[in-house]
């Protein structure tokens, strides 16, 4: 009555567990999805995403550090990185499970911006502007 593994499959290899659920699934002539207390895997890195790489094999990526985001990679497995501000422009500031984005000073309406020096062409439109007809 009773089905069982012909092989044990090999923990270092998660193509292996597969290939076993598979089979046993195929002894079983079932579709119905095991269900397990728990699985352990090697050869991952701890606190890290997995992907299948090319192959189909379950990997690993490195783990992350605070604000780092998985990328992708168009042909090629994907990484761990972090945002990158543009100086004077963007600041990111990462945190334990956050990214904070903001500028170098408050650009809100109500917000008295300053700059190093502007460089106006449009003179009628500065005329305009100071005199608060500009919509």
């Amino acid at each position: 009555m009773g089905h069982r593994l012909t092989s044990k499959p090999n923990p270092a290899d998660p193509n292996g567990i597969c290939n076993a659920i598979a089979n046993l699934d195929y002894a079983l002539n079932t579709s119905a999805s095991p269900e397990f207390s728990g699985v352990t895997l090697s050869g991952l890195t701890e606190n890290a995403l997995m992907y299948a790489d090319g192959d189909g094999v379950l990997t690993s990526l490195s783990a992350a550090t605070n604000g780092q985001l998985v990328i992708g990679s168009t042909g090629a497995a994907p990484s761990v990185a972090a945002l990158t501000g543009t100086p004077n422009q963007i600041n990111v500031t990462p945190g334990a499970g956050s990214i904070t984005l903001s500028t170098p000073q408050d650009i809100d309406t109500a917000a008295d911006v300053q700059f190093g020096s502007a460089d106006i062409t449009n003179t009628a439109a500065v005329g305009r502007l100071l005199a608060g007809s500009v919509t």
